[in-house]
């Protein structure tokens, strides 16, 4: 056999593939790139300096320097041994060693032939174990953050950090879609955000879309949007994964990880879409409390509100009460005063401060205790600075409010709590538009007259005058596709929880009813226009009659009035007497049934009150009704209510008067009584 050339085994032994080294008295005498790599060792002088058992855990040192020595005395029979190798910054991986020992010549210390290699399987499974570990770490934090957190955006941002840290991710971020149907970003937790703006956001909007799990673990195969490729790649990105947000098999947004280093993302899509299906119910279950938790603080305010309108129905009485000899007396006092009386403008005064006292009671119980059922002749420009007023401190401070109300616009025939309803919705709204960013609130009300080409516009309308309230505001706009179908029953653009959908429906209804129109105009980024017409009619005041043209009734006709407040009973049965009637009044209903019981057909009316102590109006009128079923009555009361057509039928009530009582609405309300036919 041919000798070999010692310096072509050197160059063999050097060049090997595997990792090999020669070893002698625990120290390295030669090893080649191979060895040097796996160790973690740069150059041929860190290798001699270093102690072969320093190349393996503290642990099992000790096992090496066992297992040489049995080498040495013929007691291994295998040559292989299974431990763990430390690489040069100090991270440990499972290592398979061969080694052989050759004695040395002229007597020296043996010399220990050493092959090492990674133990593949063993590195799989302790990746495949660390994966675990980490889905679990990830499961368990997320879990907890879900049984703690009750706030949506805190929730998510918190889920996003947890991701980042425990799945050892460069970036974790959630997009969602806002009402516009665009996607909006937050939350970028981990090492560092995107550079420059994420613009169209495509793999979002893309497993958004087709409700699947995108994932590139090679940014260089990414087939969409060639910005944003170039956005990820300048941002240092190499794989990302996308997984939709689907609740109630709606997407709601997505979750998307990036990383900066090729990821095998494929392994862990099972375990991320797991979690993202945990994160949905998450999302529901805090929608469900905020839900809950606002259905139970709107039940509380119609507890509220229902207190408030119990209350202020009880002070209305009270206050129409001692309202109704102020306004009666100073009505009469006028009748009989002449113009040019210097008392005429004191007393002018006292009748004009009761009328507004009386409409400011109705109003303040159309707003807090129920809808009117009726509708009246009012004044449309008192009801909008009303409304205003009591809007006033929840509009923010940085909206400005600029009012244009004419004071000549008219009346409307109207429910003033449908109007007041109508104009706190649509300035709800538009404040809302503005809120975070400010603006101007307009509200302009004025008369028109609908012909020609505002006929044209609005077809709908017939001719003749009209209040147009307008009510513009700058904010964000609406699409055209938004503006089309505002008026729609459960159209929202609101968050959930924010609204029902309900609001601008209702109110195309209330204009509807009243025989108006209502139109938008918007433009996104521009703001909204809402513009309302609703038809005038004759302004009719209620000023005092003059005694020569009050009804001429016949004094034979004997009236039965009763009333448990005796100022009251006294005023009307002055207004009574001084229209040519005969009365006789009562303060208590059980007297008032004592008197008609005796003599049934004296009386040709009975004027009640519909609240007494003793027996109420309603009671009352049963009780005569079953001795005189033919007889009218007219039914008065201080609170803001109707009764039923059924009980007015039944009881024959033709009229129902409202305190406080003005002289020619009441004596118009007996003239009706007397000589019109019952229906």
């Amino acid at each position: 056999m041919a000798d070999l050339n010692p310096e072509l085994m050197q160059q063999a032994f050097m060049n090997n593939s595997d990792s090999v080294a020669i070893v002698s008295e625990n120290r390295h005498l030669i090893c080649n790139k191979a060895y040097m790599d796996l160790f973690g060792l740069k150059t041929a002088g860190e290798a001699e300096i270093l102690l072969f058992t320093d190349c393996f855990n503290e642990g099992d040192r000790e096992k090496i320097e066992i297992f040489l020595e049995d080498l040495l005395r013929g007691k291994n029979t295998s040559h292989t041994i299974k431990t763990r190798g430390k690489s040069g910054d100090g991270s440990s991986f499972p290592l398979e060693l061969s080694i052989s020992i050759s004695p040395a010549g002229n007597g020296g210390p043996p010399l220990f032939l050493v092959a090492a290699r990674e133990n593949g399987e063993l590195l799989r499974m302790e990746n495949e174990l660390e994966k675990f570990r980490r889905s679990l770490s990830l499961i368990k934090q997320c879990h907890q953050i879900l049984l703690s957190e009750e706030d949506e955006q805190s929730f998510l941002d918190k889920i996003s950090a947890v991701i980042s840290e425990a799945g050892n991710y460069d970036l974790t971020w959630y997009s969602l879609q806002k009402d516009d149907g665009n996607l909006c970003s937050g939350s970028f937790s981990g090492g560092r955000k995107l550079i420059g703006p994420v613009r169209s956001l495509y793999i979002s909007a893309q497993s958004m879309r087709e409700k699947k799990t995108i994932l590139y673990n090679n940014i260089d195969f990414f087939a969409g949007d060639d910005e944003e490729k170039e956005l990820l790649l300048s941002g240092g990105y190499r794989s990302v994964i996308s997984l939709p947000l689907i609740l109630e098999n709606t997407a709601l947004g997505s979750l998307n990880i990036y990383s900066r280093i090729e990821v095998d993302f494929a392994g862990d899509r099972e375990n991320l879409e797991n979690l993202v299906e945990d994160i949905c119910h998450g999302l529901q279950s805090i929608r469900l409390k905020y839900k809950q938790s606002e259905l139970e603080m709107e039940l509380l305010q119609a507890q509220k509100m229902e207190t408030i309108g119990t209350l202020a129905g009880g002070i209305a009485h009270d206050f129409n009460n001692i309202m109704t000899p102020i306004l009666g007396y100073s009505e009469m006092i006028l009748s009989q005063l002449s113009p040019d009386d210097p008392l005429y403008k004191f007393n002018q005064q006292i009748f004009t401060g009761a009328v507004r006292a009386k409409e400011l009671v109705k109003q303040i119980l159309a707003f807090s205790h129920k809808e009117s059922r009726r509708k009246e002749p009012v004044f449309l420009d008192k009801i909008v600075r009303e409304a205003l007023q009591l809007m006033g401190s929840l509009i923010p401070k940085t909206i400005s409010i600029y009012k244009h109300i004419s004071s000549h616009c008219g009346k409307i025939m109207g429910d003033p709590a449908q109007i007041h309803q109508v104009i706190a919705n649509l300035c709800t709204n538009s404040f809302q538009s503005m809120e975070k960013s400010g603006g101007n609130l307009t509200v302009e009300l004025k008369k028109i007259n609908v012909d020609g080409e505002l006929k044209r516009q609005y077809p709908e309308l017939k001719t003749g005058e009209y209040a147009q309230l307008i009510i513009a505001d700058t904010g964000h706009g609406m699409s055209p596709e938004i503006r089309s179908r505002i008026f729609e029953p459960f159209f929202t653009t609101k968050p959930v929880g924010k609204g029902t959908g309900l609001g601008l429906s209702v109110v195309h209804g209330i204009i509807s009813s009243h025989g108006g129109t209502i139109h938008v105009e918007s433009r996104e980024g521009l703001g909204t226009l809402f513009r309302i017409l609703l038809p005038l009619i004759p302004d009719e005041k209620d000023n005092p009659l003059p005694a020569d043209r009050l009804p001429d009734i016949n004094r034979e006709n004997i009236i039965l009035l009763v009333d448990d407040h005796r100022d009251i009973t006294e005023l009307l049965k002055i207004m009574l007497v001084n229209s040519g009637l005969s009365v006789q009044s009562f303060n208590s209903s059980e007297k008032a049934l004592e008197m008609f019981s005796s003599n049934p057909d004296l009386f040709t009316l009975i004027i009640a009150d519909l609240y007494m102590p003793d027996i109420n109006g309603l009671d009352l009128l049963k009780e005569i009704k079953k001795e005189r079923k033919d007889l009218p009555a007219i039914m008065i009361t201080g609170h803001d209510e109707d009764l039923t057509e059924r009980e007015k039928r039944e009881l024959n009530i033709r009229e129902v008067i409202h305190k406080p009582i003005l002289r020619n609405t009441l004596i118009n309300a007996v003239r009706r009584c007397l000589t019109e036919s019952p229906v």
